[in-house]
């Protein structure tokens, strides 16, 4: 007797905790559960929705849009069975992507500071090796408000987003807890990758 999503309970779900909490549920990955959620049409929260949650905010929730006959989705466990390469993209190295669901999951919302006078030390350092570097080759450090971070993209399979730039609307600052996380899962994606390059070789 197969199972049957509900559209209503996904979305109250989804909306209630993290989808990696959520798809645990379900015995599947985040990334078929997204692919279930854009299926029944299931509005799901941007980016930083979690971070803004956790420090207090209370950002705006999406609505569940109307849908007429919606699909009829097959609840298809497949992190039981750990060799499920239909709904796994990164099977070559689930240990990889398990440690990342771990370290995901321990993360705190990073604080950062409005003014100069209490850096975070990872801040501080860097600053101290910037102005040494500055002195040593004779350049002149003009600060124009806008940073950009970026995850080399070609380095590894990894999905989603992986450029950041600081404006007026956005700093840098206030996304440092979705950079950290994709910056985990990068690690995870790069360890995948090379998997699949020696799996490759081998062949």
């Amino acid at each position: 007797m197969y199972e049957y999503y509900d559209r209503v309970k996904l979305y109250e779900e989804v909306w209630e905790k993290p989808m990696s909490e959520v798809c645990k549920g379900y015995g599947i990955s985040d990334l078929a559960l997204k692919k279930t959620c854009k299926k029944l049409r299931v509005a799901t929260p941007p980016r930083g929705y979690w971070a803004k949650k956790a420090s207090g905010k209370e950002p705006p929730k999406l609505k569940l849009i109307p849908f007429e006959n919606p699909p009829r989705v097959i609840i298809r466990k497949t992190t039981s069975q750990g060799n499920d390469s239909t709904d796994e993209e990164h099977n070559l190295a689930p240990e990889a992507f398990v440690e990342a669901e771990r370290l995901i999951q321990s993360l705190q919302i990073v604080q950062v500071s409005e003014d100069l006078d209490d850096l975070h030390p990872y801040v501080r350092n860097t600053r101290k090796i910037f102005k040494r570097q500055l002195k040593k080759h004779y350049y002149e450090y003009i600060a124009t408000g806008i940073l950009k971070l970026e995850i080399d993209k070609n380095s590894y399979m990894m999905k989603g987003q992986k450029t950041w730039t600081g404006g007026k609307t956005k700093s840098i600052e206030s996304r440092i807890y979705e950079i950290i996380h994709q910056l985990i899962y990068a690690a995870a994606w790069n360890k995948e990758s090379a998997a699949y390059h020696n799996k490759r070789e081998e062949e």
